[in-house]
């Protein structure tokens, strides 16, 4: 029979990059892909029904409240859809012995870079405690907690600075935002390893099927672009790769201040994914420069 998978999130850059990499990696899988129109996670009811009828080998929760300021008084739907959702999504996984996949993010740490012995930073491991900043943070950390606790086969893939060649994503902003102004300021003192939306599907669907073949590689991994930079030093690689010349001025965190705060230091040690599947991912300049090309 053919391997079939569950999407949430169908519409989000994640989500659409997971159907589109399993459709081409994955001949003749069936998808049932939902977006919120058939499955709004801040009402998690049909969440065992859906599973039940479909019966998923692989279930992919790409789907999080993302909106990181709102989230700050928008608590309750933001705690439905990142800790209770993947909740109830664990239990149906486990009920009817599917894997899941659900993703995480770097806001789980304080952005208080770690060291390594010789005083130097280091990325954030798995073992590295969490302490979120924000309303954001906690929940996502909560929602991973309970996928980790909920007894089901699970893959938790803590991932940082998501982009895709188009829709919502900071890349794309800038880019609207250096046509139609010119001139911008970006935030040059948090840190982070930018993650291209295809590479990170194409490597989760990996992991996803070494599992089912090799139980045992369940867990939490780390798993996002090699390398960092700054937001400032991101929007001038992709202005650069747009072939736009700008003026980008880099300011400080202070200078744009936000309901939620951020963490300084986004950047994930993937070793143990690269470990575990043999894959990482490329220096996340070199997807820049490749999608952006102008």
């Amino acid at each position: 029979m053919p391997l079939r998978f569950m999407v949430t999130g169908r519409h989000g850059q994640l989500g659409s990059a997971l159907v589109a990499s399993l459709s081409q990696r994955v001949p003749g899988c069936e998808i049932l892909a939902l977006g919120r129109e058939q499955l709004d996670l801040s009402k998690p009811g049909p969440i065992a029904a859906l599973v039940a009828e479909f019966k998923p080998d692989v279930i992919f929760n790409p789907a999080a409240w993302t909106a990181v300021d709102a989230a700050e008084t928008a608590t309750e739907p933001a705690a439905l859809v990142n800790a209770h959702a993947p909740a109830r999504l664990a239990e149906a996984a486990r009920s009817h012995g599917a894997l899941l996949v659900h993703w995480s993010t770097d806001f789980v740490f304080n952005g208080v870079a770690p060291l390594t012995d010789a005083g130097l930073r280091r990325g954030w491991r798995e073992d590295d405690p969490p302490d979120p900043l924000s309303v954001y943070g906690r929940t996502k950390l909560e929602g991973e907690q309970a996928v980790l606790a909920s007894g089901a086969r699970a893959l938790v893939l803590r991932t940082a600075w998501v982009w895709s060649h188009s829709g919502k994503c900071f890349p794309t902003a800038i880019l609207a935002r250096a046509r139609s102004a010119g001139a911008l300021r970006v935030v040059a003192d948090q840190e982070g390893s930018p993650t291209y939306a295809t590479r990170l599907a194409e490597a989760s669907i990996q992991a996803s099927l070494a599992t089912l073949q090799e139980p045992g590689r369940e867990g939490l991994y780390h798993l996002s672009g090699a390398g960092f930079t700054s937001w400032h030093g991101l929007a001038v690689a992709t202005c650069e790769a747009a072939g736009l010349s700008v003026p980008i001025t880099p300011i400080a965190t202070l200078d744009w201040p936000t309901p939620a705060r951020r963490p300084a230091w986004s950047v994930l040690d993937c070793s143990q994914f690269e470990s575990a599947f043999g894959h990482a991912l490329p220096p996340w300049h070199e997807d820049i420069a490749s999608v952006f090309h102008g």
